[in-house]
């Protein structure tokens, strides 16, 4: 905001306030609740909040002063100020660059977004429309993969859920299936729960768009996916193949617990051999 003027600051403000004067006025509607409280409102409210104020406003602005108001939205504290700003980006889905990307990634690395609904917000209404058909761009959030931000993380894999299922046809490229499963081998050594999800979720729609991929995936990770995660990856897979990749992982990671009880009792034992010895 500090290259606009003085004046396109102000209308930035204004606007943003008013944002939050409607989604307060829903929401006092819905619920009875206090003046300046979002209590009550459903996603499904923001949306129509959102309808009435392009038509009445928002379409009057230029498209970066739009822009910047998705941006102050999304820095706010409440949900519903952040998912209106994503809604925003959703609907000036051919202007989203990469100075829009960044500052929603600091937003994520800040804390100030953050949460598996948040992230996959994200992903559907920005980054998915930012990296579509574009090899640079699909790079940039792959590279998320190596993020210390865990909803970074799972968004280099959830950004591409709804292109994956395309392979490497239109509106993706030769070579963009591997990129996803180069993202993955790194995610999926993340063993926190929302990192798996996200992972096994992209996993099982590219399964949809080349089996043997998948397989060739699950074979070389499957120690590293948690139960909940395999479940996911293999969801489309038939009853009998689930079944299959489900006992394996069991069994590696019964094989997994036996060397990690061994490691501890070994050494154990060798100590009560020496005391044993010295006495």
């Amino acid at each position: 905001m500090n290259s606009l003027t003085n004046q396109a600051k102000s209308l930035i403000t204004k606007t943003v306030t008013k944002v939050q004067k409607d989604l307060q006025a829903l929401a006092k509607e819905r619920t009875s609740t206090p003046t300046g409280s979002y209590a009550g409102l459903s996603c499904p409210d923001i949306r129509s909040v959102l309808k009435d104020a392009w038509k009445e406003y928002l379409s009057e602005i230029s498209t970066d002063e739009a822009k910047q108001v998705a941006h102050s939205l999304m820095g706010l504290d409440h949900w519903a100020e952040s998912y209106i700003g994503m809604l925003m980006f959703d609907k000036m889905k051919k202007h989203i660059e990469k100075d829009d990307i960044q500052k929603i990634e600091a937003l994520f690395n800040a804390g100030n977004l953050e949460g598996w609904a948040m992230t996959d917000s994200a992903c559907s209404y920005i980054f998915r429309h930012w990296v579509t058909g574009n090899v640079e761009n699909t790079k940039y959030i792959c590279a998320w993969k190596n993020s210390d931000c865990l909803w970074l993380q799972r968004a280099s894999c959830v950004a591409f859920i709804n292109l994956a299922k395309h392979g490497d046809k239109a509106p993706n490229f030769k070579g963009f299936l591997k990129m996803l499963d180069e993202t993955c081998e790194t995610t999926i050594k993340n063993q926190e729960r929302f990192a798996q999800l996200g992972t096994g979720w992209l996993l099982r729609v590219i399964g949809t768009a080349n089996k043997k991929q998948l397989e060739d995936f699950i074979e070389r990770n499957l120690e590293y996916f948690s139960r909940e995660g395999l479940s996911y990856a293999v969801e489309k897979l038939s009853a009998e193949e689930r079944k299959m990749y489900m006992a394996q992982r069991k069994k590696s990671a019964l094989d997994k617990l036996e060397e990690e009880v061994e490691e501890d009792v070994v050494p154990e034992e060798k100590t009560t051999r020496k005391r044993r010895k010295n006495n």
